[in-house]
């Protein structure tokens, strides 16, 4: 996820008279919910952010809007809470979280020649679990940052415990 200012999301909602109602949403949350974090991610990255706080706090502790989507399963949204704690927190997760893609290259000829003869039988071929797994998070649309190894604050979410974790294992809690 890659967090951004809020002249940044007014350039993103052009023209203005699309999105009238939720920049009145905006303002009129904000009044409840000062502190605020603008971000723009990939569909699962919001799903598990969502998800963790669903199972961490209150219904009424955080609000979001959804913006718009700004490409295929990527878009923008805010997240607002009255707590700068919580604020803090959820800059701490857009700004560190990362997700587990298996290392495998499709755009090599020999596969896009299997795809092409037999798709179904070929992924059901492919060892999955043997791929390695690279950890990245999105920087923008259809950009993508690899995990530093040494990165000691790096997160990834565990959706058979709806937390995230540090690469040491460690839980992170509310």
């Amino acid at each position: 996820m890659k967090i951004h200012t809020a002249e940044i999301l007014e350039e993103v909602l052009e023209p203005k008279i699309y999105y009238v109602q939720k920049l009145e949403e905006r303002v009129n949350i904000l009044s409840e919910y000062p502190y605020s974090i603008i971000a723009e991610g990939l569909y699962n990255e919001f799903d598990d952010l969502d998800s963790w706080l669903a199972h961490h706090y209150e219904a009424d502790t955080i609000k979001n809007i959804f913006y718009r989507k700004t490409g295929y399963d990527y878009a923008f949204a805010e997240y607002f809470t009255k707590e700068k704690s919580i604020e803090e927190k959820l800059r701490f997760i857009f700004t560190n979280s990362y997700f587990e893609i298996r290392d495998f290259d499709w755009e090599t000829e020999s596969v896009k020649e299997h795809l092409a003869k037999d798709p179904l039988a070929f992924i059901q071929g492919i060892d999955w679990e043997a791929l390695d797994i690279k950890l990245e998070k999105t920087d923008g649309y259809e950009k993508y940052i690899e995990c530093p190894p040494d990165d000691k604050d790096a997160i990834i979410y565990d959706e058979e415990t709806c937390n995230y974790r540090y690469l040491s294992g460690q839980v992170l809690t509310k």
